[in-house]
């Protein structure tokens, strides 16, 4: 049975064409983004993470210009819907993996800080719930310290 062709999936192949990029290429490349961040969640001392992908057809609206990734994330639903823009595309189709990845780190960060950024933005959050938000994050951070320590200085944990 043939894939469904979307009005997203139309603009999309026009803007890689306009980009000279394959279909292959592109498949390719869908596959990698979506492998990686994958591979990169892991790393988040979460035990689960349901992740969506949607392949947007633009530019996101931002200020700060270049986006090639956006994530609206959920930790108490371990949750996260990853909009991939076509800037991606061009770079993983120029070599820039690395700066890539960085970015995928970078928004999978935002599974962490998601509870903390909708309490602040919400006036009626109690002391009581930021509290909680930036000890959970307080946390999580330590956990990432930990690890580098116990990989660079292993020494600190001994007695």
């Amino acid at each position: 049975m043939a894939k469904k062709v979307t009005k997203q999936d139309q603009m999309i192949k026009a803007e890689m064409e306009r980009a000279k990029i394959s279909v292959k290429k592109q498949d390719e490349y869908r596959k990698w983004v979506e492998a990686k961040f994958k591979e990169v969640i892991d790393h988040f001392f979460i035990d689960f993470v349901s992740m969506t992908f949607n392949y947007a057809d633009g530019r996101p609206n931002t200020k700060d210009g270049h986006v090639i990734f956006t994530v609206s994330a959920s930790d108490k639903y371990h949750q996260m819907n990853i909009n991939i823009f076509p800037a991606s595309l061009k770079m993983w189709a120029n070599g820039q993996r690395e700066k890539l990845i960085e970015g995928i780190v970078h928004e999978c960060a935002h599974i962490h800080t998601d509870r903390l950024a909708k309490l602040a933005e919400d006036r009626y959050a109690t002391r009581s719930q930021i509290h909680d938000a930036v000890e959970d994050l307080t946390e999580v951070i330590a956990q990432y310290i930990r690890t580098l320590i116990r990989k660079e200085a292993p020494q600190i944990f001994n007695k």
